[in-house]
């Protein structure tokens, strides 16, 4: 496995992503504060994607939506911390010509985590909604009459 040196990359504590000896690329992310960078820096190591934090985001138009013709063989095995999936394999060989992964990066301190699970149409348009945490509330006092 190497690792893959960007001059702009976050700090360490942000991402990191490494290209193994047979092409695929391991994406570890602790924190995001640029999708942008992380975008050109997984486009730099073969992997086309958009990247949406705080969101879940889709095809508008499920026609867009090329998983059901390419099957998820673009990923490959998972690592999950207290619950949360915070590492990804991907495949670069087995995203096709004009699409790309569709990823989406939670708050990772809430449970959630990273997930790609879609290879969506290049320039597709997205629909995207918040994610609502369940946050649990404390009772409030008891009321009687």
């Amino acid at each position: 496995m190497c690792a893959i040196q960007t001059p702009e990359l976050p700090p360490a504590t942000a991402w990191s992503d490494n290209t193994t000896s047979t092409g695929q690329v391991e994406l570890m992310v602790r924190e995001l504060q640029d999708q942008a960078l992380l975008e050109q820096t997984l486009a730099d190591v073969g992997v086309p994607a958009i990247v949406n934090s705080g969101e879940f985001c889709g095809p508008a138009n499920q026609a867009d939506n090329l998983t059901g013709r390419t099957g998820k063989h673009f990923l490959g095995p998972a690592v999950t911390s207290g619950g949360a999936l915070v590492a990804i394999t991907i495949n670069p060989a087995a995203i096709p010509s004009g699409a790309k992964v569709d990823i989406g990066v939670e708050d990772i301190g809430s449970g959630h985590g990273i997930l790609a699970e879609e290879i969506i149409k290049d320039g597709a348009p997205l629909s995207c909604h918040p994610i609502e945490l369940k946050v649990s509330k404390p009772a409030g006092p008891a009321t009687g009459g």
